[in-house]
């Protein structure tokens, strides 16, 4: 089956956060995170908005057809999402896609009344996209290396650093919002496109390692990449570019 890796830039959503602190819905965003802090209110998934939403296809032969943003506005990014996965029913994979991105995806399908009723019912009812403990239609990467978090989960950059993959390339999701602020979306969009890029080179490792890939498949993926990397124009790839020797 086809591979979709797909990944999540979100900032709060700023609507939500003025009604539940009681104050004005012109209230500054900045302002609105500092009060959420200064409330001591948790962090929560669904309350979250994405920024950017970013995908890759893989085909059943291991090779990457395409990496891209979708979009244009977080409405249209979550259709197209919803109507890739339901009509292809490809093998869904990230990291820490269970306890982020997939719950993300599905409240904000809801805000824009966004029909998915296959995605749930995709599969049941022994397997399918919400089953956790299970690796046939939904891998979550940081679930399945750490036994579903009987171990401390690695980060993405940590497992990249260990597998010598480009991980981190000067933006972390600690700077999202900031970057929102700033209006650099460019920046945001290309973060996104690397944490996919990094976590498909990791599923690579993984489909091998697991048996899901013969080594000839990860073959064709590592080609694959190095071709997808020659014949990029934007300059955020550099730095993997720079790194296509290292598997």
């Amino acid at each position: 089956m086809a591979i979709l890796v797909f990944d999540i830039e979100t900032v709060p959503d700023y609507a939500a956060y003025a009604r539940l602190l009681g104050l004005p819905a012109n209230t500054q965003e900045p302002l609105l995170e500092e009060a959420w802090t200064a409330a001591q209110r948790p962090f929560k998934a669904e309350l979250q908005q994405i920024v950017s939403l970013a995908a890759a296809w893989i085909a059943d032969d291991g090779t990457l057809q395409r990496l891209a943003t979708l979009g244009p506005d977080e409405s249209h990014a979550v259709a197209q999402f919803f109507e890739l996965v339901n009509r292809h029913h490809p093998i869904l994979t990230g990291w820490n896609t269970s306890g982020f991105d997939v719950p993300v995806l599905l409240t904000r399908a809801l805000v824009h009344q966004v029909p998915v009723g296959d995605f749930y019912r995709y599969h049941l009812p022994y397997d399918g996209y919400l089953k956790r403990y299970s690796d046939k239609d939904h891998r979550d990467l940081m679930d399945l290396q750490s036994f579903f978090r009987a171990t401390t989960p690695l980060s993405l950059d940590e497992i990249a650093a260990l597998l010598h993959i480009p991980g981190k390339l000067g933006t972390d999701g600690s700077q999202v919002s900031g970057l929102y602020h700033a209006g650099e979306m460019d920046r945001i969009h290309a973060y996104c496109q690397h944490d996919v890029l990094t976590t498909a080179w990791v599923y690579r490792y993984l489909a091998v390692h697991r048996g899901w890939w013969s080594p000839e498949a990860g073959e064709r993926f590592d080609t694959s990449v190095s071709t997808f990397l020659e014949t990029r124009a934007s300059t955020h790839w550099d730095r993997f570019r720079a790194a296509q020797d290292i598997i």
